[in-house]
Parts: structure tokens; C-alpha cells; sequence
């Protein structure tokens, strides 16, 4: 709907903002080390939901395909940076003893729910109009990242009290 409603084209191409968005992600893959170098896991955060926010509101406010793709270029690169900080993040926040359980919850969230997302995106487009349903998915980034920092603090609370009930049991 995106470049048929909003942009008065044919949906043929839509092609240029497919490619624009995994040229985006691409770079993202390639440059995910010396960025995790350079900053923190939470910076990194940061930086790739708030690529995603900035691209999903310039898509929006564009009205022309050029713009929309050098726009879509964000999107992707901020998606290919935030899969790996994620990961990263929980690896690091999950005691031994949960990680298997955090991780494989990740990845059903991750891999399990896109098609759920893909669709229920397209439907709001189809319902309202295409730039006010993209306002409204540009929240999803910022969520996300509230519900790492929350994840990660009831991660760290449970390991916590779990390690004292452990080192009392292990003292008697």
C-alpha cells in the first residue's frame, strides 16, 4: 500500500525500497563489530532503534519514491544492528542457568512473530491511512527497548535472589 497509496506508483516498484532497506541492513551486518567496539551494548541500542524510529517517520513524510528509499536505508540498518546487540545483551544479562530458556524465548519473539507483525502491519495500512499506520509502528522500536531494559532488570533480580537461596543451601 505504501508506494501504491501514498506515493502514487506502481507497485512494482516497491523493489527500490526493498533494496534500499537490505542495503541499509548489509551494511549494518558488515559494520555490527567495530560498532560493538566502539560503543555499549546499550548505546548500540540506542543508536539502531533510533535509525529505525528516524527512517520510519521519514517513509512517512515522504512523497517521493528517491527519499523513500534512501529513508527505507535506515530502517534496515538499524533492524541488522539491533538482532546481534540484542542477542549480545541478553547473553550477557542471563545467568548460566537461564540463558537457554532467555535465548530460545528471543527467538521465537524474533522469528516467530514476524509474520503476525507483517500482517497485522499491512492490515492497519489497508484500514487508515499508510503514513498515520507507519506513525503509529514507530512506537514499536521505542517499546522494544523499555521491554529490554525491563526483561534484563527481571532477569537480574531473579538471578540475585536465586544466588543467595543457593550459597545458604551450599554453607550448611
Amino acid at each position: 500500500p505504501l508506494v501504491e497509496r501514498t506515493l502514487d506508483l506502481p507497485v512494482e516498484r516497491a523493489g527500490l525500497l526493498v533494496t534500499a532497506y537490505s542495503i541499509g541492513a548489509t551494511i549494518g551486518l558488515l559494520t555490527f563489530n567495530a560498532l560493538e567496539r566502539r560503543f555499549s551494548s546499550n548505546r548500540l541500542l540506542i543508536l539502531a532503534f533510533g535509525l529505525q524510529a528516524l527512517g520510519v517517520v521519514g517513509v512517512a513524510m515522504s512523497s517521493l519514491l528517491t527519499s523513500s528509499a534512501l529513508l527505507a536505508a535506515p530502517i534496515g540498518l538499524g533492524f541488522a544492528l539491533n538482532i546481534p546487540a540484542l542477542s549480545a545483551a541478553l547473553q550477557l544479562m542471563s545467568p548460566d542457568e537461564y540463558l537457554g530458556r532467555v535465548m530460545s524465548m528471543f527467538s521465537m519473539f524474533h522469528l516467530g512473530l514476524r509474520p503476525l507483525f507483517s500482517w497485522t502491519a499491512g492490515a492497519l495500512a489497508s484500514l487508515i491511512d499508510v503514513r498515520l499506520a507507519l506513525a503509529v509502528f514507530v512506537v514499536l522500536p521505542l517499546f522494544a527497548l523499555r521491554l529490554v531494559a525491563k526483561a534484563g532488570q527481571a532477569i537480574r533480580e531473579a538471578h540475585e535472589a536465586a544466588v543467595p537461596a543457593t550459597s545458604a543451601s551450599v554453607g550448611n
